[in-house]
């Protein structure tokens, strides 16, 4: 989130995010990244072999694999909006709608969608700054549990033998149950609570997570590992829509890929990174690199790049406009 800045506003405004001249920089420069990534795998990857896949591709498994963007995004806002009301009951849904597009189009610009954070202060007004930040943490690190679970698990399958495996379930689930139980964490958090340059926002975190009772965090994970297999089932169909993958073999490849890749935060989008792992982990699979490469690229396109654009002209619209600028001056 180092590429946000804003000012700092009354606790009832909504802000923008906005782009300084050191995040713009460090954005071209991901970008870069990205790019240099997608010409090695152009090396590694015949562009014969991808463009075949492309010619022999079934359409019917991508328009499929689009449509379920719609339950993707429909869950996601779902998801946000629990939060948010459990925090301000009053909150409309056209607010927390505004919310969550306009962080998924701030998301599509940094990496590991790290923006998205940030991108969610626009269209809340009734919550302190801090605190729709520590809920859209919140709503972050659920996924990110469910990512490391699926990770963990399908690492020791591909990398491990019966310790591994063992090993990685017991870690799976303390991770299940921190995600049920996240005070349990307190001892942990609140050292750090003394620091001024973190210590206000562990606060607000803490106090957040006060707010969100055993119910509604169970609901919110189990809408997060539906996002999850959502995505899955996206992948799994774009994959065939080049080669034929088994299912569970899709599944390997899928939450491997999702873990590693959160892991390497180094373009803008996860660029490269994502079509990358994919392609490694696919192939230890026996997943051919250019049904990899083209089944992670299109995932993007739909999950990231089209929704974004959706929202950044929903939040272009003059309605919508006149409502940011309305909250920012009350």
């Amino acid at each position: 989130m180092e590429e946000l800045t804003s000012e700092h506003p009354p606790p009832n405004s909504s802000v923008a995010p906005t782009i300084s001249k050191k995040g713009t920089r460090s954005l071209i420069l991901r970008f870069i990244v990205g790019l240099a990534i997608i010409g090695a795998l152009f090396v590694m990857i015949d562009p014969r072999e991808i463009g075949d896949a492309i010619a022999n591709a079934r359409p019917w498994y991508i328009i499929a694999a689009l449509i379920l963007l719609i339950p993707n995004v429909g869950i996601q806002y779902q998801k946000w909006l629990r939060i948010v009301r459990m925090a301000r009951p009053e909150t409309t849904q056209r607010e927390v709608l505004l919310s969550l597009v306009y962080g998924l189009a701030v998301g599509s610009l940094t990496p590991g969608k790290v923006g998205e954070i940030g991108g969610r202060l626009v269209g809340i007004s009734a919550l302190r700054k801090s605190q729709i930040l520590a809920l859209a943490l919140i709503d972050k690190l659920q996924i990110m549990c469910v990512i490391a679970v699926g990770g963990v698990v399908s690492t020791s399958f591909l990398f491990g033998g019966t310790i591994a495996v063992v090993g990685s379930t017991i870690v799976a689930l303390l991770l299940v149950v921190i995600a049920l139980r996240p005070r349990l964490l307190k001892p942990l958090v609140h050292p750090f609570e003394q620091m001024r340059w973190i210590g206000r926002w562990l606060i607000e975190f803490r106090s957040s997570l006060a707010i969100l009772d055993k119910r509604t965090l169970a609901v919110t994970l189990s809408q997060s590992v539906l996002i999850y297999g959502t995505v899955f089932l996206q992948l799994y169909l774009l994959l065939n829509a080049f080669s034929d993958v088994p299912f569970f073999h899709a599944f390997l490849g899928y939450s491997t890929m999702m873990f590693y890749k959160s892991l390497l935060p180094l373009s803008v989008g996860d660029l490269g990174i994502r079509e990358a792992t994919s392609v490694y982990f696919f192939s230890k699979v026996a997943v051919s690199g250019a049904a990899a490469f083209n089944a992670a690229l299109l995932l993007a396109v739909i999950n990231i790049y089209v929704p974004a654009l959706a929202g950044s002209l929903y939040t272009m619209s003059p309605q919508i406009k006149m409502r940011v600028e309305r909250n920012n001056v009350d």
